[in-house]
């Protein structure tokens, strides 16, 4: 379970740093294509986004937006909760819902919790990282 929260943490800081960073870079470029910028950011943070999670895949199982979490978990919760489980293959005498005998909400708390233990950690690589100008750039 340690690696998995290190993991998520870890993976977190990394998207969070790259997407500030992308975010507050400027492009020095001729005036006429300085609206290009606005295509290039987004390409670039969706790219980040799924490096960051192809780069960890193996062991979050490419989950690192904390709200997609919740609504899985509310998903799987309403949609399994009241599905009873097959008594056969486990103890007859509980009476098991999909939900609980699949334990669905089991790490979700460490999906959620460490988006929030990374915001501030990549808050302060990314402000440690940025130049100046980059940091009062009010364009950005």
């Amino acid at each position: 379970m340690h690696k998995l929260i290190l993991t998520e943490i870890l993976a977190s800081v990394l998207f969070y740093v790259t997407w500030i960073k992308i975010r507050k870079h400027s492009f020095n470029i001729h005036p006429d294509f300085a609206g290009i910028s606005n295509l290039i950011k987004p390409m670039m943070v969706s790219i980040s986004f799924y490096a960051c999670a192809m780069l960890f895949n193996n062991v979050t199982k490419n989950v690192l937006n904390p709200t997609l979490v919740f609504e899985i978990w509310i998903y799987n919760l309403a949609l399994y909760n009241n599905l009873k489980y097959d008594p056969s293959i486990k103890d007859a005498s509980k009476d098991y819902s999909v939900y609980s005998a699949y334990k669905f909400n089991t790490y979700i708390w460490i999906y959620m919790m460490s988006s929030l233990v990374a915001a501030p950690i990549a808050g302060y690589l990314a402000n440690s990282l940025l130049s100046d100008e980059e940091k009062y750039d009010p364009k950005a």
